[in-house]
């Protein structure tokens, strides 16, 4: 069998990108090859599943070989990029050869495993795209609007960070989730507040201790319409500074299950005018009223 580790990492590269490109002859006369060039027969054959996993990377670590960032490795780097991925599935060079050689005399398993590969890839490249769908569409909701990077220095006048965000962002039972990544574990306190149009308040406060990424949620009153956001943020920093980072305000749809958990909220009620009580009916008199000086002349006259 080839003894030279350049070679065969040749051979494995040729392998993942004819396959990629569809050359099944070629890649069955290498395979051919390979089987034919064995003085000896391993015991070892890669299964069906691990054989399907190994080449699927195969042919994403080729492809990646391909791209702007692959092509500026050292060349040192991108030699060992096959013998990378073989150490990562726990495969050597012999189990490997005897599978090759296997594959080689046995073409339909071959072609079965080629097309279970590339749909594996394509899999992988479908799965990636909706990552990056669902990181736009959380975007859509990110209603942050102060700048993303904070820092909180010690030559700073003001020691903490306020910000302030419209109401009218905010639907009525809407989720509000304030999260940033902290360049050191520093001890961090956020506060989080909602005015609504009736003059009450919905806060939540926490204390962040050696927490990289803080995050805190607030679930907004289901009855009651928004018409202020707002947030305080302080930062217990020793001489250092601290940065904050990937600064988002995210909105989420009501969720029954959080809102009732929502046990450290605290409510506040604005002053509210006092209605004084309505009068009491008066008691009831008679219609008719007599005069106390026509009274006395009457009862004179009948003397």
């Amino acid at each position: 069998m080839h003894k030279n580790p350049s070679l065969r990492l040749h051979i494995i590269r040729t392998l993942t990108s004819l396959s990629r490109r569809g050359a099944g002859g070629l890649l069955l006369a290498g395979f051919m090859m390979i089987a034919g060039a064995c003085d000896r027969r391993p015991d070892g054959v890669l299964s069906e599943r691990e054989m399907e996993s190994l080449m699927t990377d195969m042919v994403l670590a080729d492809a990646y070989a391909q791209t702007p960032e692959g092509r500026g490795m050292p060349d040192s780097v991108r030699r060992h990029l096959g013998e990378s991925v073989m150490k990562a599935h726990g495969v050597d060079y012999a189990t490997l050869d005897s599978t090759y050689a296997w594959y080689g005399r046995n073409l339909d398993d071959y072609y079965k495993l080629m097309g279970r590969v590339h749909k594996s890839v394509s899999d992988r490249r479908d799965r990636l795209a909706g990552n990056v769908m669902r990181a736009e569409g959380q975007m859509a909701n990110d209603i942050w609007s102060a700048p993303q990077h904070i820092t909180f220095s010690p030559l700073a006048a003001n020691e903490d960070f306020v910000f302030e965000i419209g109401g009218e962002r905010l639907s009525d039972g809407d989720r509000l989730e304030w999260q940033m990544h902290l360049s050191q574990t520093e001890e961090a306190v956020l506060l989080l507040g909602v005015d609504y149009t009736d003059g009450t308040t919905t806060v939540i406060e926490r204390t962040f201790r050696a927490e990289r990424k803080p995050k805190l949620t607030l679930a907004s009153d289901t009855g009651r319409v928004a018409s202020r956001i707002y947030g305080v943020m302080s930062v217990k920093r020793k001489a250092m500074p601290v940065y904050a980072d990937s600064i988002r305000l995210l909105t989420q749809p009501f969720d029954s299950t959080t809102y009732q958990n929502s046990w450290s909220q605290r409510h506040y009620y604005g002053p509210r005018s006092k209605v004084k009580p309505a009068p009491a009916p008066s008691e009831m008199t008679d219609s008719v009223v007599v005069d106390s000086m026509s009274r006395d002349s009457a009862v004179a006259a009948s003397r």
